[in-house]
């Protein structure tokens, strides 16, 4: 084989590693979890480190006799070098002291190999025109994210005993109870915050559903808006059914008192403009960000959110406003291309480590009933969209529908699904003139 000199590879690492296995057969053991067969550059000592998983999993030492015979029966033993090789090999092991040290080292020369392999790959991605960029862009992303999960997957065990899991949970708490940390992200709604076990958390996707006019919009840009306020941390909109302006308009309706049709239309009194001008002092500086491009597609979407993390740091919130939106309703197979974005909007809570809040809209059936009060199959095109949730929030206004009610200016916020926790309602006061939900026990 003929040696790239300017690859990060170590020969001979790759022979000490083997040779430990092969002197200390329990030496595979610290390593197997950590150390892919693709991380040996040469290719005898990928057959040889195979040779030695196989025998592992059948139970069998890895001593040099049992290696050499299983090559020998598998046709492998000319490949490698046969019984001299495997002697040579043997002999290494006698230097080797700290294997597990030795095999994170492999590994790191491995991922800077898939690195350099990636470049490459990408840059033959910016030359290839017969593809959408948008794949292109996507696949070049899936090279980096791939390496990146290989680097953590060396880090850390991924089976733990309940000691050590518990152990971390009694450190983690007393931690919290010591901190008045909380590990959940608050909504700034406090009964919904109750409900939901302290708020929103972290890989966990939450549909907010409700039929049009319930105000589900104003509840998640109001959750975005609380987040970013009062806990500093950016937070991320994908508003597909209003302008990013639009948007920012109905936030500084609910800061400054001015209503939205007002503003949108620059017909303040003159003793509007100092409130308003107060409100664009408070909003400017918040963490909030908008993305209003039409019509983005799941890959963009898990793009920008990356590239976002990027830029930004930790993410407190994600929302998407709203999920059929991103399908062509008239198309056949809309339930399953649903279910398909609600899968990967998951993936996507998990990958980047934040609570991701995904709008939807009810079915028409809703109206069909006497009791108006949504129910989680009442999600349009359903489908998998509740199975793939952690969390399900449907938005009611008896007022909507019944004029004579006692709940004038009172939003349900109805829990139908929590993996984690409880199911149940909560109300919050609605101000729709300027865009806000309220805290009912704290009327102002």
């Amino acid at each position: 084989m003929t040696l790239n000199q300017n690859l990060p590879v170590n020969i001979e690492l790759e022979m000490e590693v083997l040779g430990s296995i092969m002197f200390t057969p329990s030496a595979l053991n610290h390593i197997i979890d950590i150390l892919d067969v693709d991380a040996f550059y040469v290719q005898s000592h990928r057959l040889i480190y195979k040779c030695c998983l196989a025998l592992a999993t059948d139970g069998k030492p890895t001593d040099i006799q049992s290696v050499t015979n299983w090559l020998s029966d598998h046709e492998w033993l000319e490949n490698v070098g046969g019984k001299a090789a495997i002697a040579r090999l043997a002999h290494y092991g006698l230097l080797a002291f700290n294997i597990k040290s030795y095999a994170l080292e492999l590994m790191n020369k491995y991922l800077s190999r898939q690195m350099i392999s990636a470049g490459s790959k990408i840059t033959q991605m910016g030359y290839d025109m017969t593809s959408d960029v948008e794949i292109r862009l996507d696949a070049a992303e899936q090279e980096i994210f791939s390496i990146r999960n290989k680097s953590s997957a060396t880090k850390k065990d991924t089976i733990q005993s309940s000691a050590d899991i518990c152990v971390e949970i009694f450190q983690e708490v007393e931690h919290l109870s010591n901190t008045n940390e909380f590990i959940s992200i608050s909504t700034g709604f406090h009964d919904l915050d109750k409900l939901l076990g302290g708020g929103l958390y972290r890989g966990d996707l939450i549909i907010l559903a409700g039929r049009p006019s319930m105000g589900k919009t104003i509840i998640g840009t109001n959750v975005a808006y609380n987040i970013a306020s009062e806990s500093g941390m950016p937070t991320l909109i994908f508003s597909l059914e209003m302008s990013a302006k639009q948007l920012n308009i109905r936030y500084l309706s609910g800061l400054s008192g001015i209503p939205v049709d007002r503003l949108r239309a620059g017909k303040l009194q003159p003793s509007e403009w100092e409130p308003f001008s107060l409100a664009v002092g408070v909003l400017s500086p918040l963490p909030i960000l908008v993305d209003d491009s039409a019509e983005p597609t799941a890959l963009q979407i898990r793009s920008k959110v990356r590239q976002t993390i990027n830029k930004h740091g930790k993410l407190g919130l994600v929302v998407l406003d709203y999920l059929q939106l991103m399908v062509n309703t008239a198309e056949s197979n809309v339930t399953l291309k649903l279910g398909e974005i609600s899968r990967l909007l998951k993936l996507l809570a998990r990958e980047c480590d934040v609570p991701i809040v995904c709008l939807s809209q009810l079915s028409r059936s809703v109206e069909e009933r006497n009791n108006k009060r949504p129910i989680l199959s009442d999600i349009r095109q359903s489908g998998q969209i509740e199975e793939n949730a952690d969390v399900v929030l449907m938005v009611y206004r008896d007022e909507y529908y019944n004029s004579t009610t006692s709940d004038r200016n009172i939003a349900e916020i109805i829990c139908t699904k929590n993996r984690n926790g409880a199911t149940g309602t909560i109300k919050l006061l609605t101000d729709l003139t300027h865009s806000r939900f309220k805290n009912l026990a704290f009327e102002s």
